[in-house]
């Protein structure tokens, strides 16, 4: 499955939501992660070398696993490996290769924006999942499905996906996808802006991660932590998760989380206005980013590095990097962040005097702003729809949860009355029978005494 998605430049907290899932695979440094490539291709080309080896169960983990690494740098072999693993298994009804083949087939349409598609396949695999009684794979694909419910702004689908999944996660008691979907849940709320709740959900994440000891999802759950502080303002509260996060990730050699919390770390130095700081930390993400290919999220990274140099008055660079931002926004043909990048782009040419490209920016800036309000306007209808759904959806959990704990605390006060009845029962019982007993010895007495006279 794979661990970035493409479909358009996302905000952060898109981002490390998709991430969390891959946290289920094992964490290796850089170069473990290569020597494990490698080993999985020789075991793939050593059962080749096998008679019928298309039916064997093991072949297709193995190409299962590959995608696991690989799917980040080459997205193709998404839709491939996935048709050929669903056909492989459908052959020998091998049913939890084919509902994993729907899992990566979903995945490679999100990637590509194709959401319907995806969707389609998340469902897929979610009735095969549970038709095979597989937990894993059930709360899997819930979590890629309630995902892409919200990729679409349908809210309260995804609000009611993610909730079954956690209530199986519960019931099955099953720590591995607990945390995660709670991780997942928690950035539903931060799209609604909120961001206590996502505090709240992210805090229950670490607590049962704690049972797991998984350093990389503590590490993951920390930098979301560090995020929707940022968001809430609190700043403050922001510093100790995302130095906690920034340790974990470097021990472990997750590059690509390393870019993330070193952005939110520069972020920080930015919004307190240390410029110089700002830096250190955006140079150590752009650093790691030239090994990473994911040019869309250069975006954000090139908008906040043009902020930090305009901060310390270095417009040239400053400008340099913005124009950069700008050039994949347009071949990307991605709104995101482009009115933010050509504001700065204005101010910067404001500053140096060269007023005839501050207004060319300055007319591109109103013009794309008209085109993303328009958008806006329209997305934020729909998502007002999907807001009134989610809160009816949010009220209707509540409600019921308090039924369930009703119905609980019934069945206890229920239980305590039954014991009692039975104790009671019981004590009279025994008193009958002790007095049953004493009777029957008198009169056992008594007709051994008529029997003397």
């Amino acid at each position: 499955m794979p661990n970035v998605l493409h479909i358009k430049k996302l905000n952060l907290p898109h981002i490390f939501i998709f991430i969390a899932v891959f946290t289920l695979f094992n964490a290796f440094s850089a170069y473990s992660k290569e020597r494990l490539k490698k080993e999985i291709q020789r075991d793939i080309k050593k059962i080749q070398e096998t008679p019928h080896f298309e039916k064997d169960t093991t072949y297709i983990n193995l190409l299962h696993e590959l995608i696991r690494e690989y799917n980040q740098y080459n997205l193709d072999s998404l839709l491939i490996i996935s048709n050929q693993t669903i056909k492989l298994s459908k052959a020998i009804k091998y049913d939890k290769g084919e509902t994993e083949g729907y899992i990566i087939k979903g995945g490679y349409y999100s990637d590509i924006g194709e959401q319907d598609d995806a969707i389609f396949y998340f469902i897929k695999a979610n009735l095969k999942a549970r038709a095979i009684n597989d937990t894993d794979l059930t709360l899997y694909s819930y979590s890629e499905l309630a995902k892409e419910y919200m990729y679409k702004d349908e809210y309260a689908k995804s609000l009611k996906t993610f909730l079954t999944g956690i209530e199986i996660a519960k019931d099955s008691q099953n720590d591995k996808w607990l945390p995660i979907l709670y991780i997942n849940i928690s950035v539903l709320y931060s799209l609604q802006k909120e961001y206590e709740q996502a505090v709240s959900f992210l805090k229950k994440a670490l607590d049962v991660n704690e049972r797991n000891d998984d350093q990389r999802l503590t590490g993951i759950i920390l930098s979301n932590l560090a995020f929707s502080y940022i968001e809430i303002g609190n700043i403050e509260n922001a510093k100790e998760p995302v130095n906690k996060a920034i340790t974990i990730f470097e021990d472990l050699e997750q590059n690509s989380w390393l870019t993330y919390v070193y952005e939110i770390k520069g972020t920080i130095f930015l919004k307190k206005n240390e410029y110089d700081h700002a830096l250190f930390w955006l140079n150590k993400s752009e650093v790691l980013h030239k090994n990473i290919d994911q040019t869309r999220y250069k975006i954000p990274l090139y908008l906040l590095l043009s902020k930090a140099y305009y901060g310390l008055r270095s417009n040239e660079i400053a400008a340099s990097y913005a124009v950069k931002a700008l050039e994949i926004s347009k071949d990307l043909n991605n709104l995101e962040n482009r009115d933010e990048i050509l504001k700065i782009l204005y101010e910067i040419k404001k500053a140096d005097e060269d007023f005839g490209q501050a207004l060319t920016y300055l007319e591109e800036f109103k013009a794309i702003s008209d085109t993303i309000n328009k958008k806006n306007n329209i997305k934020e209808l729909s998502i007002l729809k999907s807001n009134l759904e989610f809160e009816q959806e949010k009220e209707k959990y509540i409600s019921d949860n308090e039924q369930k704990n009703l119905l609980q605390r019934s069945y206890i006060y229920f239980s305590i009355l039954i014991i009692l009845a039975f104790t009671i029962i019981i004590v009279i019982l025994k008193r009958n029978n002790k007095i049953q007993n004493s009777l029957n010895q008198k009169l056992i007495e008594n007709t051994h005494a008529l029997k003397k006279k």
